[in-house]
């Protein structure tokens, strides 16, 4: 008995929104910047006699139960047909998706004693994609330039980087300049409650005992190692001798070579730890849908897990067998921490 959908997925083009998908496949992620869908159906609606005049290139939103989640354009349409059936199947992407995959211009190249919103808003602007920033985006930069061939995302997320921010899709069809795990959101992923399945893995091949942050203080390369300044943090989750080198240039933005080995351990021991929960429906007991950059209380007692996670990603899905699934990958809360990188080093 094929299952049933209580989710209503409309695509928005050309001014009519089709609904009605018999399968769906829907992705967001901090680490992604843009939203992607796949959406499936026959070539004809109820009601409506034309088939799809949907095309690649046209402008779409992608709504769930009337809340918007992606905002952009189709990538792809395809049209099948076998002796059993005539079908459709649409893709595309946040609005953002052309920051990742266009190149970075700006005639001079290069700006001085200007803000990274002034910087972010001048490389958006010829795409006509909004940014907005939840928190402070800190001094303005002495200098910074483009480099040759970057895309408009990795020069973005330079200027990110030497903050200690992130940019992530607001799923709207722009992008908002933000840290990592800053709300809490309306839902609750509770065994034998709403958790339908659940996956833990659990990684070591990217922690260590010890991360020693090394600096430099002018003497040659071969004496770098006995007589720079160091920090050390120790991961006590790692038992055996594993040890690693950051090299630092300086401190930059009043970051200290202890908070900078400390974090790097924090951060590593978060990200080694991810959970992957699938629940039925796509919306929370609010009847939002499920977010991303948002902390979650997991409640798992038959692995041992009472706490809150990240939400690093989202995937919603439909099919005829499973109905309406969301897939939510799950982990530390400090696993998105960014830490400023000296203006002069990244």
């Amino acid at each position: 008995m094929a299952a049933v959908n209580p989710h209503r997925i409309g695509l928005k083009v050309n001014g009519r929104i089709y609904e009605g998908w018999t399968g769906a496949r829907i992705q967001r992620g901090v680490e992604q910047l843009v939203g992607t869908f796949s959406v499936q159906h026959t070539d004809r609606w109820t009601g409506q006699a034309e088939r799809s005049p949907i095309v690649a290139g046209n402008a779409c939103v992608l709504t769930i139960d009337d809340q918007v989640v992606i905002s952009g354009w189709v990538d792809d349409d395809e049209d099948g047909l076998d002796a059993k059936e005539h079908g459709i199947s649409v893709s595309g992407r946040d609005a953002a998706c052309d920051l990742v995959d266009c190149a970075a211009v700006h005639q001079a190249g290069e700006w001085h004693g200007v803000t990274l919103m002034d910087i972010v808003a001048e490389l958006v602007k010829p795409f006509g994609i909004p940014v907005r920033s939840e928190v402070a985006t800190g001094k303005a930069f002495e200098v910074f330039a483009i480099d040759k061939g970057e895309t408009v995302i990795q020069a973005i997320r330079r200027l990110c980087d030497h903050r200690g921010v992130l940019a992530v899709s607001d799923g709207l069809g722009g992008i908002v300049i933000t840290r990592s795990g800053t709300k809490r959101c309306g839902g609750a992923l509770i065994e034998g409650e709403n958790v339908k399945r659940r996956r833990r893995r659990r990684s070591h091949a990217q922690r260590f005992s010890e991360y020693r942050v090394l600096g430099q203080d002018g003497a040659g390369e071969d004496d770098a190692m006995a007589a720079a300044p160091t920090a050390v943090a120790r991961d006590p989750g790692v038992t055996r001798y594993r040890p690693t080198i950051i090299k630092a240039t300086d401190e930059g933005d009043g970051v200290s070579f202890a908070e900078r080995a400390a974090f790097a351990a924090r951060v590593a021991r978060a990200r080694a730890h991810t959970i992957e929960v699938t629940v039925q429906g796509w919306t929370m007991a609010n009847g939002l849908v499920w977010p991303i950059n948002q902390l979650v209380p997991v409640r798992l007692p038959s692995i041992g897990v009472d706490t809150d996670m990240l939400i690093a990603g989202v995937e919603f899905t439909i099919d005829e067998n499973d109905g309406s699934l969301a897939v939510l990958q799950l982990v530390g809360s400090g696993a998105y921490e960014v830490l400023p990188i000296p203006e002069e080093a990244a």
